[in-house]
């Protein structure tokens, strides 16, 4: 055999080799992939799908049938999607509505975060403009001067540095 015969032998066995020792890491993560998703599988059913049942009236039965996590996370999310829908749609009718009249600036901070929060948890956290937006509008016209003061700050200022700058404008 000549010596480029058996460079070219070298290289496919190393080849091989590095081939085997890739597919047999695969079949080590399947593996393990495997046992993860059993594990969250079991966890869901058994502790979330009870607690799940109680809260929302069945939905353990939306995820028994199921054999794989990945499934069980699809009907879980289609089944409170529409829900979600709908706390939004509360959350944004919340936040049209809230205004400060009657209420501590303290008060109206705590409500305001407290809703804007639960934007969050649902998946839907407020963009810094709309943030900002309903916060100004709940405030009312005597707040007007400190809206504006903030809206023409060149460098914009984040949103708790607005609650800072108002609890200092209110002092």
């Amino acid at each position: 055999m000549q010596a480029g015969s058996w460079a070219r032998a070298a290289r496919r066995l190393a080849t091989v080799a590095a081939m085997s020792v890739e597919s047999e890491e695969m079949v080590l993560r399947k593996r393990s992939y495997k046992r993860v998703e059993r594990r969250v599988e079991e966890q869901t059913t058994s502790e979330c799908g009870e607690e799940l049942g109680r809260q929302n009236g069945g939905t353990t039965s939306y995820i028994v049938n199921y054999g794989i996590a990945y499934e069980i996370w699809e009907a879980l999310s289609k089944h409170f999607e529409s829900t979600s829908t709908a706390r939004i749609l509360d959350l944004k009718s919340q936040l049209t509505n809230l205004r400060k009249e009657g209420t501590t600036i303290n008060q109206y901070l705590f409500q305001f975060k407290d809703i804007a929060d639960k934007f969050a948890t649902v998946g839907e956290p407020l963009s810094y403009r709309y943030h900002l937006g309903y916060f100004s509008e709940g405030l009312g016209p005597e707040y007007d001067a400190f809206v504006t003061s903030i809206e023409n700050i060149v460098d914009r200022p984040s949103i708790e540095d607005v609650h800072s700058l108002l609890l200092s404008h209110e002092s």
